[in-house]
């Protein structure tokens, strides 16, 4: 086999996304794979090497891409921070989780294998990765607008941020229209941001 086809390619990605929402990462079978796309163990193999090189190649540049859209906002709340531009922040901050539900609206079946599918393997952290990001933006948001030391505690932050990252993929688990969702996540966001504005100028 010297050249690759699209076309075997496609039928081998299709397939294995369906496997995948069946049956998650682990319990999900190449050979399942292989007779729904109709190909050979050995075609399969031609493209992807082992079943992880597979998922990768469906979900890994979805789990990438949440990353850079989140980190293209944080560098935005930077600038505004410096000039203690909480209205700012807050615009870009809420425009983030829009740009995130469309994204992910864009690719539901992808998300959904991230979502319920990949458990034990390097995406299944997603929620954790974002709220830890939003944790050290917000660190470091209070550092250039509040002398205080410690606004929120590190076991608070965690919980209401993982919380609200938890929401936005709630969103595409329970099928959410995309409007519906985008409605649902700006009031999730507002109240976070509220919250926020009231412990810093509280504290």
């Amino acid at each position: 086999m010297s050249e690759k086809n699209n076309d075997t390619y496609e039928r081998i990605l299709n397939a294995a996304k369906e496997e995948f929402l069946r049956n998650g990462y682990h319990s999900a079978s190449l050979r399942n794979i292989v007779k729904s796309a109709s190909v050979t163990t050995g075609s399969l193999y031609w493209y992807f090497k082992s079943k992880k090189e597979l998922f990768d190649a469906i979900v890994g540049v979805h789990y990438r891409q949440m990353l850079v859209l989140y980190d293209k906002a944080r560098n935005k709340v930077f600038d505004f921070s410096y000039n203690k531009n909480n209205e700012a922040v807050n615009e870009v901050g809420s425009n983030c989780f829009m740009e995130m539900l469309d994204y992910m609206y864009l690719h539901i079946p992808e998300f959904r294998i991230l979502i319920s599918g990949a458990e034990g393997t390097e995406y299944d952290d997603i929620v954790h990765t974002l709220a830890l990001r939003e944790i050290e933006s917000s660190e470091l948001f209070i550092g250039t607008v509040s002398k205080k030391e410690e606004v929120v505690s590190p076991e608070l932050a965690y919980i209401v941020v993982s919380g609200m990252f938890s929401g936005l993929f709630e969103m595409i688990k329970h099928d959410y229209p995309l409007p519906k969702a985008k409605k649902c996540m700006k009031e999730l966001y507002d109240f976070y941001a509220a919250g926020f504005s009231y412990i810093m100028n509280s504290s």
